[in-house]
């Protein structure tokens, strides 16, 4: 897609307005007022806190503790076995300490603006204090990187891949989004300061097919650059000559 686009919820229309109206079927494509505060398979949605292009992403809890929960609805799938697809390749990944935690799969059917509408559900942890690795190296991000939390993310995204290579899949997705890099807390008895996350497994192929244009090893090569550049133009008045005569940053 050359522009950011936002699938129906009720039907197999878009539109590339996130408020807009569904150009099939006339509904609104934001559903978000919809899906905040409903009860899905005995999780309460507390709050939407993404979405892609079929699906959403919602932070509920139980009676115990928070989770994310990603919901799509099943008339977006090409292939109705998609979702199950997705849960085990997550399974056979886990658990890996840079790898989002997935708890279990759920089927139901959500009644949404009078419309009963059949979704799927994948069930992880919620990574608390964390943000999308394209803010952390967005020009405006406040985080203040050192040379030791590049290589921590750096190193944390590469053990995320090994793991999945290893149980036999490609990620095939891996873009800034779908990392997401949280704040170790000082009581953990870990010596990073940012732990990455591998998320979104919807695009996981199996290894022994060909890579997409969207390649693990691409993606991570994209990394390593924007990283490097982020810690450079934060610290540029600190910077030694020794610094500048390598892109990437050592531990």
């Amino acid at each position: 897609m050359s522009q950011k686009e936002f699938g129906c919820f009720f039907c197999a229309g878009k539109s590339s307005d996130e408020n807009g109206k569904c150009n099939k079927c006339g509904k609104d494509i934001n559903i978000g007022d919809f899906l905040h505060k409903i009860e899905i398979s005995g999780y309460r949605s507390r709050s939407v806190i993404g979405r892609g292009f079929n699906g959403w992403m919602l932070q509920v809890e139980d009676q115990y503790q928070v989770f994310a929960m990603k919901v799509v609805p099943l008339h977006r799938l090409k292939e109705r076995a998609m979702p199950d697809k997705e849960a085990r390749a997550l399974a056979a990944c886990a658990q890996h300490r840079n790898i989002a935690r997935f708890f279990r799969p759920i089927n139901t059917t959500l009644t949404i603006d009078s419309e009963a509408v059949e979704v799927f559900g994948l069930v992880f942890e919620f990574v608390a204090d964390a943000e999308a690795l394209s803010k952390v190296v967005s020009p405006k991000s406040s985080v203040s990187l050192e040379r030791r939390d590049v290589a921590a993310i750096l190193i944390g995204i590469a053990s995320g891949l090994a793991r999945m290579h290893a149980s036999g899949f490609w990620h095939d997705d891996l873009h800034d989004d779908n990392i997401l890099v949280r704040l170790v807390r000082p009581d953990e008895n870990i010596t990073d300061r940012y732990e990455p996350k591998l998320v979104d497994f919807g695009s996981t192929k199996p290894k022994e097919t060909p890579e997409s244009n969207r390649s693990d090893y691409f993606y991570l090569s994209k990394h390593i650059f924007n990283l490097a550049l982020a810690f450079e133009e934060r610290r540029v008045a600190a910077l030694t000559p020794a610094d500048r005569t390598s892109r990437i940053p050592s531990p």
